[in-house]
């Protein structure tokens, strides 16, 4: 991505926006979240690349899905949408995100019971931290709250490879 935002910028090499784009495509391409958020920039503002908010919304999408959290910032509500999909489908990551937007009401009230269900299912899916994730909102929940949530988890099937 270096190289890509020196022909952005014109450093030291002639300003060339297209080049800069390809650069910066390879770079994102292998998964250098850098280069997925600031391709995910230029195409949202239409800056050196034509405006294209799909084609944003992929690159930021990228980034989010390594848990870059400027990609799942600048998601805004497609994130928790995209997280629940994938969740559903049962990827770890996608789960734990998701717990955090439950834990925190970002995409509606707190909701404990909600985030203990997506932590427990992060932690058996190898999410690091999710499981002491859990033993805290686990805290939090009245026993009428904690079995509800326990049966949410019980009945999901682990995803399989």
């Amino acid at each position: 991505m270096n190289l890509g935002r020196l022909y952005f910028r014109g450093e030291g090499v002639p300003r060339d926006a297209a080049r800069g784009l390809r650069l910066a495509g390879s770079a994102a391409d292998i998964g250098y979240a850098v280069a997925q958020i600031a391709l995910g920039d230029r195409y949202r503002e239409g800056d050196d690349a034509p405006a294209d908010v799909a084609l944003a919304l992929r690159y930021y999408g990228m980034a989010a899905a390594q848990g870059d959290p400027t990609g799942q910032i600048r998601l805004g509500p497609q994130a928790y949408r995209l997280f629940r999909q994938a969740a559903e489908l049962g990827h770890g990551q996608c789960q734990f995100n998701l717990a955090t937007y439950c834990r925190d009401g970002r995409a509606a009230a707190p909701d404990p019971a909600a985030a203990y269900v997506w932590f427990s299912l992060a932690d058996r899916a190898g999410v690091p931290q999710a499981q002491d994730r859990a033993q805290v909102m686990q805290r939090l929940l009245d026993p009428a709250q904690l079995a509800e949530a326990e049966r949410r988890v019980a009945e999901r099937k682990p995803m399989t490879r």
